[in-house]
Formats: structure tokens, sequence, C-alpha cells
């Protein structure tokens, strides 16, 4: 009996395996590091390897026979966990025992924040061979790296050489310094071009991750005959190649016949008495978004509209003769210099566009404008200029600093600092107001900041709404934002403070209402009573400073809450990406791109006010009149598999403002809507604002801090 209980026991558990053995589990995901790319209802189809995405295989290239994998791995039902195992284990060895260590909740965010690797140079160039070839055209060369990007000044003083007797004799050390700078680059043969040929390539590796100094270090240190001869110089003949090659390979894509549209995003900014400007694109291959890096330069003219124009046209003009066809989008912030509407930098650059070019101001940058207005009008601007002084005393304050074993963080003219400052205020109010105090009652010392009740109050409504906004801002800095999303978060952010503080519009029952019952501005209004639970809703602290104050100061804070959060829903409510040529917010908006906006336009809508504008530009760029027909019938095929496959329409149904643009198409495993995916990508390159560029000046002032002011440009740009 024994033995036929353990038998139908051992046969039950062989079946249990054979049923489960196939099926998606939850724990994958995250076990094995997994992005789920295709689902039906709660049936996942498809996934994909998160660490393939990011950081590429990296599989050891001796003794083999085949080419080693370089694509992402995907996985399919049966789903087996002893592949996924396997490949991790194979693939991602060093990055997987990393991950293998961390919590859970680290594993959840171990792959945030980080850059896919195909948005990288690197997937571009093949380090796993005993030489690199690399071929770069003479314009690429000789005007971007050796006139834009070639400053003398800078390689005189990388030289650390003083002996130099008059302009002859600089002249000379000029020209030999471009020779030594250039020797790596070998005209080819008929002149057209330059090959540059590596054939250290673990020394090249390492020189364009590190500085010249570490590399000496691993050289003596591991005794690698093949890093001799690294030296200051030869690290910046290694950035030059890997710049011109970067430049070369964004060059390749521009010229692609994948490529129908790209769009442009710029601005200048000035760190430690230089002015830089930066360049980035967004571009569409093969139906896939890329947001990607293209050059930061310094700029000696003078910064007017037509010496920011000559510098872009003659970037572009290096990078692809024919741009002025393929150009969609510019993107800018509020700079005046960029946004004039008869001579900015934007018209200037649109009008150099063969078609219609889409205009965008920045709109987190609008909304900073808007905020910073209402801050100041609290409180007839007493309370930021409280806020202002306080954060500037605190930050002096070397005892309390000791004591607290943090800082004050600076208030700036930009009120996402603000929000810091408030933050800091609120988790550490007693400690300060006990401070404040002590300090008042020391004689000798200068007086610090009162804080009264009232401004407590101030700041703790206020810090609320801030504290939302900021959440907001984050998500409209993503790389791959649509115009369209960036829409949506601001009309989610707006309807998040409308009901946090039940604001309403005016209406006929608002006529019926007492004076004293309410606070208006403008079109909206929010009763007291509703402003009176807000204010019981943000804490005891609040609540008791609540209470140190009389009925008429108390009348005062709610009115100045409830005129701050109107004023700050009408401010969200003017912004406007899409510009028209006069610089007021366009009437006519940005086509849908998205599967799920897509099938809810109608076939011919679709064709007349999608298709037919945009015609000519696609034959300019190469396209068939096949291939825009296939289009028209590619939309029509994916509303009628919506309305009758119930696992494509669950797909679509469950995307939302959060779903990427790649990551929407992706769900699709099947090319039947590529032609659709490759047009709504090309019409998805404009950028929504200009947070990718202001992230590209955080890395400049980062890179180019007190320790490293003679960086040249051109290893800037590597970094880069």
């Amino acid at each position: 009996m024994r033995a036929t209980s353990a038998s139908v026991v051992s046969h039950l558990s062989r079946l249990s395996f054979v049923i489960t053995r196939g099926r998606w589990l939850t724990s994958y995901k995250r076990k094995y590091g997994l992005l789920v790319t295709e689902q039906d209802g709660a049936r996942v189809k498809a996934a994909r390897c998160k660490f393939c995405k990011y950081f590429g295989r990296t599989v050891p290239i001796h003794n083999r026979k085949r080419k080693a994998c370089t694509t992402d791995q995907f996985y399919s039902e049966p789903f087996r966990a002893d592949l996924m195992k396997k490949h991790v284990e194979g693939q991602h060895a060093n990055k997987w025992g990393e991950y293998n260590a961390l919590s859970s909740s680290e594993q959840d965010v171990f792959f945030e924040n980080l850059q896919p690797r195909a948005n990288t140079m690197f997937c571009y160039v093949d380090m796993e061979r005993d030489e690199i070839n690399l071929v770069m055209s003479t314009k690429i060369v000789d005007v971007i790296i050796g006139d834009m990007m070639f400053r003398p000044e800078d390689e005189l003083n990388a030289l650390e050489d003083d002996d130099v007797a008059g302009i002859g004799d600089c002249n000379r050390k000029i020209e030999k310094l471009r020779r030594g700078a250039f020797q790596l680059f070998k005209l080819k043969e008929g002149g057209d071009g330059y090959v540059v040929k590596i054939k250290t390539v673990m020394r090249f590796k390492l020189a364009i991750q590190n500085v010249a100094a570490t590399l000496e270090h691993t050289k003596s240190t591991c005794n690698m005959a093949k890093l001799s001869g690294i030296s200051d110089t030869l690290v910046r003949q290694y950035m030059r190649v890997l710049v011109g090659h970067a430049l070369q390979v964004m060059s390749d894509i521009l010229a692609s016949f994948d490529v129908w549209a790209f769009a442009l995003s710029f601005d200048g900014s000035q760190h430690r008495g230089t002015t830089f400007f930066d360049v980035r694109a967004r571009v569409a291959v093969n139906g896939v978004l890329y947001n990607l890096h293209l050059i930061t330069m310094p700029h000696f003219d003078r910064h007017t509209t037509a010496n920011q124009e000559a510098m872009l046209v003659k970037l572009l003009d290096v990078m692809y003769e024919f741009w002025t066809r393929k150009l969609i989008g510019v993107t800018i912030d509020g700079e005046r210099t960029n946004m004039g509407h008869q001579n900015g930098v934007q018209v200037r650059m649109v009008r150099c566009a063969l078609f219609n070019v889409v205009q965008i101001w920045c709109g987190p940058h609008q909304l900073d404008l808007g905020v910073k207005e209402v801050v100041d009008e609290v409180d007839g601007g007493t309370w930021v200029k409280t806020s202002y002084t306080l954060s500037t005393y605190l930050q002096k304050q070397s005892n309390l600093i000791t004591k607290m074993g943090e800082t004050c963080p600076k208030k700036t003219n930009c009120w996402l600092a603000l929000g810091s400052v408030l933050r800091f205020c609120i988790a550490r109010a007693p400690r300060i107001t006990t401070f404040l105090d002590e300090r008042r009652q020391q004689a000798g010392n200068a007086d610090p900041p009162f804080l009264t009740s009232r401004w407590w109050l101030m700041t703790y409504a206020i810090a609320l709404i801030i504290s939302i906004m900021n959440e907001m801002v984050v998500k409209l800095q993503a790389h791959d934002l649509l115009i369209c999303q960036q829409r949506q978060l601001l009309k989610l952010l707006a309807d998040d403070i409308r009901d946090m503080l039940a604001v309403r519009d005016v209406d006929d029952e608002f006529d019926n209402l007492p004076f004293v019952d309410y606070v208006r501005r403008d079109n909206n209004f929010v009763l007291l009573t509703k402003l009176r639970e807000y204010v019981d809703d943000l804490g005891t602290r609040a609540k008791q400073h609540w209470l140190a104050i009389d009925a008429n100061e108390q009348m005062i804070v709610l009115q100045t809450i409830g005129r701050f959060a109107i004023g700050i829903l009408n401010r969200i409510a003017t912004v406007e990406a899409e510009r028209d040529p006069t610089n007021n917010a366009a009437d006519n908006l940005e086509p849908p791109v998205m599967p799920k906006d897509l099938v809810a336009m109608r076939s011919a809508k679709f064709i007349s006010d999608v298709i037919e504008p945009r015609k000519e530009h696609l034959h300019a760029t190469a396209w068939t009149d096949d291939q825009i027909n296939a289009i028209e019938s590619e939309h029509r095929e994916l509303l009628t598999t919506y309305r009758r496959d119930g696992g494509i329409s669950s797909i679509i149904d469950d995307q939302d403002h959060t779903t990427t643009f790649n990551g929407a198409w992706d769900a699709f495993r099947d090319s039947r809507f590529h032609q659709l995916r490759c047009f709504c990508a090309g019409l998805a390159t404009v950028f929504p604002n200009s947070t990718s560029i202001e992230s590209d000046f955080s890395i400049l002032k980062w890179e180019l801090d007190e320790f490293r002011k003679c960086l040249l440009d051109v290893s800037l740009e590597g970094i880069f």
C-alpha cells in the first residue's frame, strides 16, 4: 500500500510538472529580468531579456567557431526557466551576478534610468575583433573634427609648454599639433574619405572609457604589454576617432532610406566662461524611435541668431546634404534668441526646410514660467521672499548643518528647487524653529528670519501642490516621451490638483452662493469649506499653526491657498507645445501615432488629415506610391483586427500614457502593420520638450568640473 501511494504521488507530481511546464510564471519577470512584450488578456505570449536591451551580450570570443549572436533574446511559448537561466548566466555573467545579489526591491529599480544599448554609439563599434577599421567622410573629419571642434589654444595649453616665442613659433606648433592630432586618419585612395585602423583594440577600448593616467596605472599594475605606448596625445587621438565614428554613424542613419523624417532640439548654455551649444536628434529607423545625442561644441562667436543658424546649417550640411528634405520638427526652450517669431533660430531653421516643420516650445519650460508668476503672487510676494531668505540663512549655519548632517538646498529661480527647500523645512520644522529662536535670543547675532504661523501654513499647503507637480515633471523628462503623452500628463496633473482642492468651474449654481462662502479667480472657484478640509488634512503640525492665528488671518490663508491653486490650474491650461509661425498656440495639433489613438480614427479621416498633407514629403524621401498605399491598407486592417481579434483589442486597450511608442508597436509580434508603424514613427520623432538638452548640460557641468578645466572639447564630446 505504501509503495502504491508513493507511486501515485510521484505520478501526480510528474503530471503537474508536464501541465505547468511551458506556462508563464509571474516570478520570471523579476527573477530573470524580463520585459513582457506580448500579452493576450492575462496570458503572456512573449517576453524580452532586459539585460540584452540595456547592456548587450558579453560572450568570450576565444575558441569560437561561429560568430557570437548580438541580437536581443526573446522568449515565447512554451517558456522554459532552464533556458532563461542558461542565457543570463552565459551571456550576461557579470551583470547577472550583480543583479542576483540584490534584494527584490532593488531588482525592481535595477533597470530604471538606463539608456537602451541601441541608443549608444558602442552598439555600432565592434570591440571584439583583433583590429578595428573605421571609415569616415572627408567633411566630418575636416570640417567638424578638424575645424569646429579644434581649438589651437586648448591644444597648446594641453602641452603645458610656455616656451613659445612669437606668432610664427606659435603657428608652427599649432600646425605640428594638428598633424599629430590627425595622425590616425589616413586618406582613402582617391581622397574621398578617411580610414582609421586600430590594431590595439584593448588599449583603444580602455582609452575611450578612462583617462591616460588610469591606463598607465593599469599597464604597470597588470604588466600588460598591449597597453604600452599610451599617452595623453594618443588618448586625444582615440577620442577624435570615437567622435568621428559616432558622427559618421549618425550621418549614415540620417541618409538611410528607412528614415523619412527626423527632428532637432538644441540650446546653448554657459559654463566656466565658455558657451556650449548642444544638439540632439530624434530619428525613427525601421519603425523604432531613437533619441540620440548629436554633438556638444563650444560657440565663440557672438550669440546672434545668424551665427547660431550658420553653425547649425554648417553642421547639418556635413552630416547629410539633403537634411532639409527630412526635417520635420524643431524644439527649443523660451530663450529670446531661439523663440523670436520673425528672426529666431527656430524660425530660421524652419525656413530652411522644404516641407512643413512642427515648431515646439518646451512644455515644462512654459509651466516653469507660469508657476513662477503664481508663486510670486502668494501673500503679496512676502512668502517666497521669506523662503529665499530662510534658505540662504540656513546654508550658512555650520553648527546646525553639523548637527543635522545635511545642508538646506539652495533656493534658485527654478520652482523645482523651491520644492526641495520646502520639503527640507517641513521635515525638520521643530529643529529649525528651535534653532532660530535660540539664535534670536543670543546677543550680537544678526536677526534670523522670523517664521510666522501664517508662513508655515502656506508652506505646508503649497509644498503639497508643488510636490505633485515635481513628480509629474520627472515623467515629462522621459527621453522617449511623445507630444500626445505630454498633453495627457499635463491634463492628469490639472485633474489631480482640481480634485484635491475641489476646484470647480463657474456655472449657474455659482450665482446662488453667498460671497463669503468661496474663493474665485477668473472662471474657477473653490468653496471655503473644501479649503478648510484641505488644511485639516495637512497634519498635526499644520493644525497647531492654524490654531495659533486669529480668524482674520485664517481667512487670508484660505483665500491665498485657493487663489494659488486656481492660478496653477490656469497656467497648466495655457501650456501648449505646438506653436504656429507667429509663436502662438497652433490650431492644428500633431496627428495620432499610437495604436490606441489610430483605432479611434476612421480610415477616411486618417487619409485626409494625416497621410495627404505629408505625401509630398514622403515622395521626396524615396517613398513609393505602393508604400504609401500600404499605410492606408494597414490602417484599415488595424481597425478590422481591433474589432474582431480579442487578443489585439485587449493589448491596445491596456496601453495608456505610460506606454512608450516602441513598446506599443512591439506588442504586435508580426509585421502586419510595419509600413504603418514606420510612417507613424517618423511623425513621432518631434521632441515634445527640451529636457533631453537640459540633461546633456547637467552631464557637461558634472564632467567639466573644477578638477578637469583642461578637458578638451573633443574629449568632452567623447564622453557623450
